[in-house]
């Protein structure tokens, strides 16, 4: 079988949040989504980035004169003006950088170049019943690698789990399932209108796959995030538990309270920060409790804050 490269923004070993145990995340580039208050928007986009830290940035002008797009300028000596509009993406400024005030986000990979990475940890998987996570962006928008890795996984004895949105093709998601020990499920919205409003898309699509698994016998673990002045209401809470009362192998419901680490992100891209970005407040405990609260009255089964 011919390796299908991978694109992807990040490695992260030693996680203890996506997934039982300690595993290894991979972040796949590119999401079908575009959710409001998505914390990592470097994973949204199929394409490298160019990150820009204003506080790492001594103003020498080499990035400047070495971007062939003309999307950098040294207007002072304290002052950089970006138009990413213009950038092609070579990385030339990056690399040219002395202070790493630029980063280049996102690099092409191959199956046993991940797996290389994800076998260094094997001791820990196995102590704690940990292993690989693939996670995005969405892997369903690089099928091809996200199955032969998942694969390589099992060749290798290694627990699996796949965090998807849910929204592509069904049969590719029920290919990947089979290959998957727990699907870590996004349930965003449970109203179908505010669905779209929040993530670009209709959840129709997503609901139908998350079916499909459940006749496929998926074990899945619903992870939702609450954001106040949105998602976080009475009627989104009932939503969750219908849709877990449905599923009769749903482990779990993790709660995932919304945050504005993504904040700085979003100014290192040079993209436009989104209003629920910049004005919601971060969930507080109280809040959280309270969603556990009401849900752990309408489903029974286990409910974590994360």
């Amino acid at each position: 079988m011919s390796q299908h490269p991978g694109h992807i923004f990040d490695i992260q070993r030693m996680s203890i949040h996506d997934g039982p145990g300690i595993r290894t995340v991979v972040f796949l580039k590119g999401c079908p989504l575009k959710c409001l208050w998505c914390h990592n928007p470097e994973g949204i986009d199929s394409n490298n980035n160019i990150f820009y830290t204003v506080s790492l940035c001594t103003y020498c002008g080499r990035c400047a004169d070495a971007c062939k797009s003309n999307s950098l300028a040294l207007v002072s000596n304290f002052s950089l003006t970006r138009h990413p509009e213009r950038c092609i993406r070579c990385g030339l400024c990056a690399e040219i950088c002395p202070t790493g005030a630029l980063k280049f986000i996102g690099r092409t990979v191959l199956v046993e170049e991940v797996m290389n990475e994800v076998i260094r940890d094997k001791i820990f998987y196995e102590e704690s019943g940990g292993g690989l996570t693939i996670s995005g962006g969405e892997p369903l928008q690089q099928y091809d690698f996200t199955l032969q890795l998942l694969m390589k996984a099992k060749e290798n004895g290694i627990n699996t789990c796949l965090e998807t949105c849910g929204f592509g093709d069904t049969n590719k998601l029920l290919n990947l399932a089979a290959l998957t020990d727990v699907i870590l499920f996004d349930w965003k919205e449970s109203n179908s209108v505010l669905h779209k409003k929040w993530t670009g898309v209709s959840n129709t699509r997503i609901k139908r796959n998350l079916e499909a698994l459940n006749q496929q016998q998926s074990p899945i673990i619903l992870r939702c995030p609450l954001v106040p002045g949105l998602n976080l209401r009475k009627k989104h809470l009932e939503g969750i538990a219908r849709i877990a009362s449905s599923l009769p192998l749903c482990r779990e419901i993790h709660l995932m309270p919304f945050h504005n680490y993504g904040l700085s992100k979003y100014a290192a891209l040079g993209k436009p920060i989104p209003e629920v970005v910049s004005k919601s407040q971060p969930a507080d405990m109280n809040e959280m409790q309270h969603a556990r609260q009401m849900l752990s009255s309408l489903w029974d089964g286990k409910i974590e804050i994360y």
